[in-house]
């Protein structure tokens, strides 16, 4: 659909925009919070005109705001964090709470501050606590932050934390999407009715499901936001939105760096792999008897980073950046055709040899499953097996034959089930970057980066590594976005925000180096080996549908 605007009206329909944005900004934020209390005198007599301001103890930002004529206060659209709070009045001492605690998406109330009388230079200090309930919305939430974040035995699989939030549960089969992060149901939603963000902006994959950017690193995630039940603000689906907020920088240079190191070194035997029951050889047998010698699987993980961030201007303008490296490498086990079989590379010969008019000796040298020498195929179970080139028709004896008057071959053909190895690598490569600026007295803005890159090899979506069809999947994805946030008045803030998101995932054919993305039309058909069982079923060749991949864009958005 689209829209034509005369030249005059673009400025009013832009006012309108912000404005209506303003709005939503009634709510504590989706990636800030909120301050709010009533100020009353000793006799419960509310008190007017009050001054209050709350001071961001990471970066000095101070925020202000006036007690209206009900007495009450709002400080809208804090960064999260700790607060020292001081409200004063004439002819009241001042009361000052530090340590308020402020979380995403919440509001920290602070109830009633009773002011007593005295002089402004005189000051009563508590402190701050945080509230058990928070009465100021309907929204059902809850914040994982930094501590919880890194000490919690989550893998890098972060928005598995909405599990610890009562109605969510794993989706099970009734996932609807791809395996692609936690698969949540969240109060009998499937899985694909989940919104993703990055700092209150879309992180979704809009073709199969769930997060487009997964984060490896816990030292970059300042909270983790799970909201259940909420407002308009959030919108697009009926799920859990899982929302990232990502850390920022502070008046204080500080840094992490960190290495862990996942192997199987080692490790042991399972109980099966040390029985004979379960076909493995005994200490002091050889294989040679029949048994399979029992080995530890190599498996190695190595995950290291680090982030850093400090002041650019202290005060004024901070950053913050992060980096997180994972690479695996599995030595797993064979893949096998078993209990199908295919031709073995002297069945290919004798197909050709007794059926030279017939095409399947061609494609079988050509396409078939022996033409694929990755992995060091080998074959097991030899057999003979008859082969006719009778439609509909069987054979039990080698040589030519008469069937409805017309002469046929049967041929014994040696079948075999075959097996390979091709290497599953995984490598993962990501980085964030945020700046902070403290524009003015009234307003906050960010910018923000995220970059991964990940690659996945030997993986099959297709007619088995066996058969020797197997993709590698190489992924980048990239994000930028921005937040303005510009506090009018006590009852006036407005914020806006604007990402641009872009990601590319891609099955690339690995079985024949012609079948590629560029030149997709020369890759092979799939073909289908039919006949009795076992070998009824096996196909060969490259799998319909691939390669493929696909390109994800999204954006500007803006709220």
């Amino acid at each position: 659909m689209r829209y034509h605007f005369r030249s005059g009206l673009v400025p009013l329909v832009a006012f309108g925009v912000i404005v209506f944005g303003a709005t939503f900004a009634v709510a504590q934020g989706i990636v800030t919070g909120s301050i709010s209390g009533v100020v009353q005198d000793p006799q419960g007599a509310v008190v007017a005109g009050a001054h209050v301001s709350a001071k961001h103890l990471a970066t000095n930002r101070e925020f202000k705001a006036q007690t209206n004529s009900a007495g009450v206060v709002e400080l809208r659209d804090l960064p999260t964090g700790a607060y020292d709070l001081r409200v004063e009045a004439t002819n009241f001492r001042a009361y000052q709470a530090n340590g308020v605690s402020v979380d995403v998406g919440k509001d920290t109330s602070l109830g009633t501050v009773k002011l007593e009388l005295g002089s402004s230079s005189e000051t009563i200090t508590v402190e701050g606590t945080a509230p058990l309930i928070d009465s100021t919305t309907d929204q059902i939430s809850d914040t994982f932050n930094n501590q919880k974040v890194a000490d919690l035995p989550m893998g890098n699989t972060f928005d598995s934390l909405a599990l610890f939030v009562p109605g969510v549960a794993t989706a099970g089969d009734a996932s609807f999407s791809n395996n692609n992060g936690a698969e949540l149901s969240v109060n009998g939603q499937r899985a694909r009715s989940n919104n993703f963000q990055i700092d209150g902006q879309s992180n979704n994959d809009n073709s199969i499901g769930g997060p487009d950017i997964f984060f490896g690193n816990q030292d970059a995630i300042a909270e983790v936001q799970v909201v259940t039940n909420y407002d308009a603000e959030f919108g697009r689906n009926t799920g859990a939105v899982v929302n990232y907020v990502t850390k920022a920088g502070t008046n204080q240079f500080h840094g992490t760096g960190y290495e862990i190191w996942d192997g199987s070194t080692f490790d042991s035997l399972t109980n099966q792999e040390k029985s004979p029951l379960f076909g493995y050889c005994s200490p002091g047998v050889s294989p040679s008897t029949g048994c399979t010698e029992p080995t530890v699987s190599r498996f190695v993980e190595n995950r290291f980073g680090g982030t850093i961030g400090g002041p650019i201007k202290r005060d004024k303008i901070w950053f913050f950046g992060s980096s997180n490296i994972d690479r695996q490498r599995f030595a797993g086990f064979p893949s096998s055709s078993a209990p199908g079989i295919v031709p073995t590379p002297t069945g290919d010969t004798q197909l050709q040899a007794a059926f030279p008019n017939s095409p399947i000796g061609l494609i079988e040298s050509t396409i078939g499953p022996n033409v694929i020498t990755s992995g060091n195929p080998t074959f097991t179970n030899l057999q003979n097996v008859f082969v006719t080139n009778q439609p509909d028709g069987t054979c039990s004896a080698a040589g030519p034959y008469a069937a409805g008057g017309n002469t046929y071959n049967c041929a014994a053909i040696q079948f075999g089930s075959i097996s390979r190895f091709v290497a599953s690598p995984f490598n993962d490569y990501e980085a964030t970057g945020r700046v902070d600026f403290k524009l003015s007295q009234k307003d906050n803005f960010f910018a923000r980066y995220v970059y991964q890159k990940q690659f996945e090899g030997g993986i099959s979506f297709g007619n088995g590594i066996d058969i020797g069809d197997y993709q590698d999947v190489p992924s980048l994805s990239q994000q930028i976005g921005l937040d303005w946030a510009r506090n009018f008045s006590n009852a006036f803030v407005n914020q806006v925000r604007f990402s641009f998101s872009r990601a590319s995932i891609f099955f690339q054919e690995q079985s024949f180096s012609t079948c590629n993305s560029v030149t997709p039309t020369e890759c092979p058909t799939d073909m289908i080996l039919v006949g009795s069982a076992p070998q009824d079923g096996v196909s060969f060749g490259v799998a319909a549908g691939f390669p493929q991949g696909r390109l994800i864009a999204e954006g500007p958005s803006h709220d």
